[in-house]
């Protein structure tokens, strides 16, 4: 191991343990003479008992070298084992404070602790999206001028909008000073050509991404369809014990896959505020639904567990005789439509646009932008008069602004296209349209039955209908 230099410990130094067991977090820090950089992160007690373990005592000092045997015996290692051990248990949850962490950075807010009040945070979260997909039908210079919601804060945060916007102005100022005078035979034609290039490439690149927007959403909305209709045969058909408990169990693997497939949405901030609202599970089915861990794995597990009950309570009621042959088939093959539209979003998940597409994307703006910025800056005329010389510099500068906005936009939009059910503020709002579909299957299962037929009242409808 490398370990920075410093001057040699003292043997009194060595006479207090580094780590022991039952000593806090910052004595064992103060205690460690070995103390290196990122020591305080996790696994930072580990990194200095193995300094101070695999140190070599002093020559002229016997008796430190006996104290350096005691400091590292073995309670002392078993303690940092142990240290070890739970610094790894704490480091696990490093991937649900992520997913707290982006949700925050996408609504400013912090994310509650409490399931309910998560779930509604969340719903919150899905509201902002539905706003911003309405910034659309604003015109003119309302479209233009609102910012939030539109690909201009992601430009104009990338460092290498920075890099080519400040570059010019530099290159431009450097040019003042030194008296350079404009260069009429550059030849720039290889950058315009090159342009051409990265604005195709970039253009088919966002179509494509596009293609995958659409194809996601509308095999999300095959999936609500497919409820729906579920949720009608199972009032029209079944029993309704019978059906509550079925379409009870087709909205939970509805939630279940978007928890799933997105990782903003987990058990913890989505799935439980969900059922503590609209109770789809029962106790030991939510601990069943908890068991498979889909939401950490990003996997159908916990959706396909819930269609199972489906088809099992649809086996049942047909060994009852409560369903016949044809429309067993009907709500099955209703039921697997379900499960086949969300399994085809987490194929998209799992096959994402090749990382060398992306990254010939990322390298060619790196690539042309910087030329362009250069470009602008050597050929832009030097005059006299400040006002026509302000109105130049001006017009070089937008034109390195916007083909930035471009360029950079066109990578954002298609980055973001890509996967609908992220993180982005532009995402699609999931969690809403299971609230949505959940609330539409409960109205068909609340309709009430029609009286019975009156052939006179049906006679007298059809010659009032016909007069008119």
């Amino acid at each position: 191991p490398i370990l920075p230099t410093q001057s040699r410990p003292r043997a009194s130094s060595l006479r207090r343990p580094q780590l022991r067991r039952g000593s806090s977090r910052n004595r064992a820090r103060r205690a460690s003479p070995f103390q290196v950089p990122g020591s305080s992160r996790k696994g930072g007690r580990l990194v200095a008992a193995a300094a101070a373990t695999m140190s070599i005592a002093p020559e002229k000092d016997e008796d430190a070298g006996a104290e350096l045997g005691s400091v590292c015996s073995k309670t002392d290692l078993e303690s940092v084992c142990s240290k070890a051990i739970e610094d790894v248990d704490e480091a696990l949850d490093i991937v649900r404070a992520k997913t707290v962490e982006m949700v925050e950075a996408v609504v400013g807010q912090k994310c509650p602790e409490d399931p309910d009040a998560s779930f509604e945070f969340m719903l919150g979260m899905d509201q902002r999206r539905k706003k911003v997909s309405c910034l659309q039908d604003n015109k003119g210079w309302r479209t233009i001028f609102s910012l939030h919601g539109s690909v201009v804060p992601h430009v104009m945060s990338d460092p290498l909008f920075l890099l080519c916007f400040f570059g010019f102005v530099v290159a431009r100022l450097v040019f003042y000073i030194s008296g350079a005078e404009y260069d009429e035979d550059a030849d720039f034609r290889g950058v315009h050509l090159l342009g051409t290039a990265v604005t195709f490439f970039l253009v088919f690149y966002s179509g494509h991404s596009y293609s995958r927007f659409q194809a996601q959403y509308f095999h999300a909305q095959d999936a609500g369809g497919a409820l729906h209709l579920f949720t009608m045969y199972a009032k029209a058909f079944l029993p309704r014990a019978r059906a509550l408990r079925l379409v009870r169990h087709i909205n939970a693997a509805h939630v279940a896959g978007y928890v799933g497939l997105s990782e903003m949405y987990t058990i913890d901030n989505c799935l439980r505020g969900f059922n503590n609202r609209f109770k789809v599970l029962t106790t030991d089915e939510m601990a069943q639904l908890e068991a498979t861990n889909f939401d950490a794995s990003c996997s159908p597990a916990g959706m396909s567990l819930a269609v199972e009950w489906v088809l099992m309570g649809l086996r049942d009621a047909a060994a009852a005789g409560e369903l016949t042959d044809l429309r067993l088939q009907e709500l099955t093959a209703k039921a697997m439509k379900v499960k086949a539209s969300l399994n085809r979003l987490f194929h998209y998940r799992s096959q994402p646009i090749p990382y060398f597409y992306v990254h010939l994307a990322v390298l060619l703006g790196y690539v042309y932008l910087p030329l362009v910025a250069y470009m602008l800056a050597v050929a832009a005329k030097s005059h006299e008069e400040f006002a026509y010389g302000f109105i130049w510099e001006f017009q070089n500068g937008f034109s390195v602004f916007f083909k930035c906005v471009v360029v950079l936009g066109l990578r954002e939009t298609a980055r973001i296209m890509s996967d609908p059910f992220g993180s982005d503020l532009y995402d699609m709002p999931s969690l809403t349209w299971c609230v949505g579909q959940l609330k539409k299957c409960r109205s068909i299962l609340d309709a009430k039955p029609l009286p019975e037929i009156d052939a006179e009242l049906e006679e007298e409808l059809l010659a009032g209908g016909s007069k008119r």
